[in-house]
């Protein structure tokens, strides 16, 4: 009895004969295919970690995270009072967290100190979440109400410091100087962490309970993160519609610090991926484009395959086979290939999926766990069947069209050999129109990337390294203290081999958001609460400024005595001098920086350069310079300005910092330069990637274009040599296959050159200082590729000249 399955087998056996019996073929169509379908694959995990797979929570649609928001402020955090208003006043949230955003703490005791990034949360945090320890308890209310610390460790950090010791629960470690009991260890692959801001900052590995009482309903200050749960059928307008009610009242009672002051409702899915959404599609259209030109460079390659095997496909035919079943056996040669070649992309795929998740990460596109997962091997076998019917249907349809009387009359010639030619024609126009839409867009990136590149910063990062201490509040309780130990830090340092000067500053550019407040400007009327002028505020010593070249504009920097004495005395920035003193010279004027809880004005004694503190790409803002003494902290920035490498200092710098405490912690130890990269991450990630996908559309095309003209060059072989027997020159024969290849490249051209303009429209949102519609990039791209398309016919049409009429006659 013949089963079902034989003819199936048969097919499948013959299928991998064939393949074998064209081995240059069949590679060539594998690699094409293992690009595209890896490529896609590999990005469809990272859409799919970002955009679609269930965030680690219980019911995480119900999440959404509840901002402050103001035009005339650079941040968006929340007041304390707030806060505490909204989890009583609301009637949409199940429940209201709130969090500090990551800071960091000095882990001592056992291996070597460290700084480790923390977060301050409400108890409440992680039931809000829906997450539990896997390892100890969660937070209880009363945790953190009184002097204890309890701590809550990340798995990671578990297994890195305590060797993930399971004894950890109840045990006591130092945290900045003082004792904390550890509750409960968080699960693995788990991170909890939302990011403000274009700052590329560590998830946290400790979480400390941190409730938010009755203590904290003073309005004067917005810094926490505020997450809500909302109830069951509650919708994010109707959620939005409360918080504004909310929001209108909080601003009659306290127009003073609420005016101006609205709340954003954000679904906490759209706080991780917002800004990712944009280029991630843009990059997925470009892999999609890769995966269809080398689905018609395959199907070109099938076709010229079909038209060798018209003979062998017309006697089957003669035998009785029909045309489905002819159909049918092309078309298991067509899933054979996109099936080996879905193999194949797929172990590129794993190896492409750690390569952009490492990219990613590195370019602070999000801390997310990527990996290969059931739905991209779902994807990787739908996508590798739909890629074998998409190239493999024409060529089943047009090889099975074929009988013997046809062949014995056309002898593989004749209208369907020229109607095969122009599809064949019209896949290659295709590969060049996406290949001109990929090519402009990354060109459109390179110069977006270049321009920005070339933003200058303000500052001169070269040799210049960072070193971050944090001091424990514990054990330098008071200003004094704190004041002369890091001054006893820079004398260390500056003493040090190599060193050229060293200063410091609390937030280093690049590295993190800066402080920020309203001020006011002493003798001019106070404006309405919510039109109070804002800027950052910095505390440096005056060695910040030539460590890192900022240049003094007007007046003067700080003198030695006020670095060490409050004497009441700031720089500001030329932004905030051109914003609040237009037609007024700033020197001597007075400011009261709503910062120190006092009114205590400041005199203004220098004006120095605007130096980027965030990104490349953002306008300069305001921004004011406090000596040390003004604004104590307990965490600076230590920035060194070197003859030679900066890390050779590492050793040196850091044995000296632990000769004078030796549990002090030395971290973020990094070059400028580094932190000026980091700056540029995303943009390089975007313009390296695409950059990628658009030279792999390239050298398709080119090699596309070179098969359909060395096959049109050999089906051609006899019209060749009679025109050259009837008088034409190889110079005649030459431009005419050249003439054919570019009237090929042109069409493709005219066809991509629409499609680009509404392609490069979409990127406009990762574009720096460009156009999309760049006439100067457009000229370079189909320059490129009027080159490129040339080059790819010029040795066919070599190949056409040198035909002899004798070799013709011999040609079958």
């Amino acid at each position: 009895m013949i089963s079902k399955l034989d003819p199936l087998r048969q097919d499948i056996r013959y299928g991998l004969r064939v393949l074998r019996s064209k081995p240059a073929i069949t590679v060539i169509a594998l690699l094409a295919l293992a690009l595209g379908i890896g490529a896609n694959t590999a990005l469809f995990s990272i859409l799919y970690a970002v955009l679609w797979k269930p965030l680690p929570f219980r019911d995480p649609d119900r999440l959404v995270m509840v901002w402050e928001a103001s035009s005339l402020r650079n941040h968006n955090v929340a007041n304390p009072a707030d806060y505490m208003d909204w989890k009583e006043q609301n009637n949409v949230f199940e429940d209201v967290a709130a969090f500090a955003q990551t800071g960091s703490a000095n882990l001592t005791g056992g291996d070597e100190p460290e700084e480790v990034p923390l977060q301050y949360a409400t108890p409440n945090l992680f039931r809000v979440l829906g997450v539990q320890p896997v390892l100890g308890r969660d937070f209880a209310d009363t945790d953190g109400a009184g002097e204890d610390i309890v701590l809550i460790l990340s798995n990671g950090l578990w297994r890195r410091r305590f060797n993930a010791d399971r004894g950890i629960v109840g045990k006591q470690i130092r945290i900045n100087g003082r004792k904390g009991t550890v509750v409960g260890v968080m699960p693995p692959d788990w991170t909890w962490f939302v990011k403000e801001g274009a700052m590329i900052t560590k998830p946290p590995e400790l979480w400390v309970a941190f409730p938010i009482t009755s203590q904290f309903r003073v309005r004067g200050g917005r810094y926490l993160t505020t997450i809500a749960r909302l109830k069951p059928g509650v919708t994010l307008q109707q959620s939005q519609a409360n918080m504004d009610l909310i929001a209108k009242r909080l601003e009659k009672q306290y127009p003073e610090f609420n005016s101006g002051w609205s709340v954003n409702v954000v679904p906490l899915r759209d706080q991780f991926s917002g800004s990712l959404r944009g280029p991630l599609w843009v990059l997925s259209l470009a892999v999609v484009l890769v995966l269809l030109i080398a689905c018609t460079n395959v199907a070109n390659l099938l076709l010229a395959r079909a038209i060798q095997r018209s003979r062998e496909i017309a006697l089957r035919s003669a035998l009785g086979a029909d045309r489905m079943r002819l159909v049918r056996q092309l078309l298991t040669e067509s899933f054979l290939l996109s099936v080996l070649g879905g193999l194949a992309g797929l172990l590129l795929a794993v190896w492409g999926t750690e390569l952009l998740a490492f990219l990613a990460k590195s370019a602070g596109l999000g801390f997310v766990f990527v990996k290969i997962q059931l739905p991209v091997l779902m994807f990787a076998l739908v996508l590798s069947l739909l890629t074998g019917l998409f190239f493999g249907i024409v060529p089943a349809l047009v090889a099975s069209q074929y009988n013997l009387q046809d062949q014995l009359k056309e002898g593989s010639k004749g209208t369907r050999g020229l109607s095969v030619g122009k599809f064949r024609n019209a896949l290659v126009v295709s590969q060049l129109a996406f290949a001109l839409v990929l090519l402009s867009g990354a060109m459109l990136l390179i110069q977006s990337f270049s321009r920005l590149s070339s933003v200058n910063p303000g500052f001169n990062a070269d040799h210049v390294l960072t070193l971050r201490l944090l001091l424990p509040s514990i054990k330098y309780p008071e200003d004094p203290q704190r004041i002369q130990f890091f001054q006893n830090v820079l004398e260390k340092v500056r003493s040090l081999p190599g060193v050229k000067s060293a200063g410091m500053v609390n937030y280093l550019p690049f590295r993190s958001l800066s402080a920020g407040t309203s001020f006011t400007i002493v003798g001019r009327p106070a404006p309405p609460p919510s039109r109070l002028p804002s800027t950052n505020v910095f505390v440096v010593d005056t060695e910040f400024f030539h460590v890192l070249q900022i240049p003094l504009k007007q007046g003067r920097l700080f003198m030695q005595g006020e670095l060490s004495q409050a004497k009441g005395v700031v720089l500001i920035n030329e932004a905030l001098a051109r914003q609040y003193f237009v037609g007024e010279n700033p020197i001597g004027q007075k400011i009261v920086i709503n910062m120190k809880n006092t009114n205590t004005p400041s005199e203004i004694i220098g004006i120095v350069g605007n130096a980027k503190q965030e990104q490349l790409d953002t306008p300069d803002s305001p921004s004011v310079y406090w000596p040390y003494p003004e604004l104590t902290n307990n965490f600076m920035t230590i920035v060194v300005r070197t003859t030679s490498d900066p890390l050779a200092l590492v050793p040196a710098a850091t044995s000296a910092i632990r000769g004078m405490d030796s549990e002090q912690p030395v971290s973020e130890i990094r070059t400028m330069d580094e932190w000026l990269g980091d700056s540029t991450a995303k943009a390089r990630f975007n313009t390296t990637l695409l950059s990628v996908l658009a030279m792999i559309a390239l050298i398709l095309a080119v090699a596309g274009i070179y098969g359909v003209m060395s096959h049109a060059v050999a089906q051609r072989t006899q019209e060749m040599g009679i025109r050259i027997a009837l008088g034409a020159s190889k110079n005649d024969v030459f431009k005419l296959v050249i003439k054919d290849g570019s009237r090929m490249v042109l069409t493709g051209i005219a066809i991509g050159f629409v499609a680009t303009l509404l392609f490069t429209r979409v990127m406009k949102s990762m574009l720096f200082e460009t156009s999309p519609t760049d006439p100067l990039v457009f000229v370079i791209v189909i320059s490129l590729l009027i080159l490129a398309g040339i080059a790819a016919c010029w040795i066919p049409s070599r190949r056409a000249a040198r035909i002899s009429p004798i070799e013709a006659l011999h040609f079958e």
